[in-house]
């Protein structure tokens, strides 16, 4: 537990810091990213296990060690950062962001659009990001959450995904 306090502690906020801007989406760097998580759930459970085979699964050290994927982790961040935005509880315009239209449904809380284009850019940018995942998960969680409660609901959420 202690291991695991100081790399929550000490590394994962470097891993997630500024995430919403900087998030990679080749799968290049996103494994060379998960390499640092795995590397250090494979020492961990190496050197606390009792059993004599340790060679386990990234997935099956994850869930031991009560963690997620890093690539989870930014998007968490991602729609977390946008609701902020869009609840206006970061001091944004969110018109800048986001597009909005009125709705009525019970699948689109926000009333968001997602950006139409073809560059690349674009399509990797924060803005196209979270649009796209709030409304993959936007039907599994409701619009009046606290934030808190989001952060417990959309990890769940992201397994459907």
């Amino acid at each position: 537990t202690v291991y695991l306090q100081c790399y929550k502690s000490y590394v994962l906020p470097i891993l997630d810091f500024a995430s919403p801007v900087w998030s990679p989406h080749s799968k290049k760097h996103i494994a060379k990213i998960e390499a640092v998580q795995s590397l250090f759930t494979r020492m961990l459970v190496r050197r606390c296990s009792n059993r004599l085979s340790v060679f386990s699964p990234y997935e099956s050290r994850l869930t031991e060690c009560n963690l997620i994927t890093l690539f989870h982790r930014r998007i968490l961040t991602d729609i977390l950062t946008a609701v902020k935005i869009i609840r206006k509880d970061i001091d944004v315009p969110a018109s800048s962001f986001f597009i909005f239209r009125p709705t009525g449904g019970r699948t689109n809380h926000y009333g968001l659009v997602v950006r139409k284009s073809r560059k690349l850019m674009l399509r990797n940018s924060f803005s196209y990001r979270s649009v796209t995942y709030l409304l993959k998960v936007n039907s599994l969680i409701a619009k009046d959450l606290s934030i808190p409660t989001l952060k417990a609901h959309i990890p769940m959420a992201l397994e459907t995904l």
